[in-house]
């Protein structure tokens, strides 16, 4: 490269690619809006635990802003026959606020099946507007020996 024009231009470039990939989206960032995702799904013992045993979920607000309520649904889909074998929405109406975490318990293990190999998908329904989507679901598959559900 012996033009200067085409070194400096090519620097230019290099400097413009860098500033749009790493510095304008966090100027850009939107502030100021709950942000809710699902860490992970447990099969907790609420009470006797030889009895009830739910499936429960831990929400996170990662976001800016707080929130009054939330939804989860789930489903269960039998993975050999591919059937779905249960779904609902789950609804909290606690106060969520930036930082904070929340187990919403989604059903009772007697509910389910008592064996068998599941896939468990739960989504994140907000009335809220909020600053990323793409972490509203959680999807994980479980397997069921003697009603004892077991996270794979």
């Amino acid at each position: 490269m012996k033009n200067p024009h085409i070194k400096k231009g090519l620097g230019v470039i290099v400097v413009l690619l860098f500033l749009s990939t790493i510095c304008l989206p966090i100027v850009n960032a939107d502030e100021g809006k709950p942000d809710l995702t699902i860490e992970r799904l447990d099969f907790v013992p609420v009470g006797d635990p030889q009895i009830n045993v739910y499936a429960t979920v831990k929400v996170k607000n990662v976001g800016d802003a707080g929130i009054d309520s939330h939804q989860v649904s789930y489903s269960v889909r039998r993975l050999v026959l591919l059937k779905t074998v249960t779904s609902n929405i789950y609804t909290d109406y606690n106060t969520l606020d930036p930082g904070q975490s929340t187990f919403d318990d989604l059903i009772d293990t007697r509910e389910l099946p008592k064996f068998g190999l599941f896939r468990f998908t739960c989504n994140i329904i907000s009335d809220y507007e909020e600053s990323n989507y793409d972490n509203n679901r959680l999807v994980v598959n479980c397997l069921a020996i003697a009603g004892m559900w077991i996270v794979l």
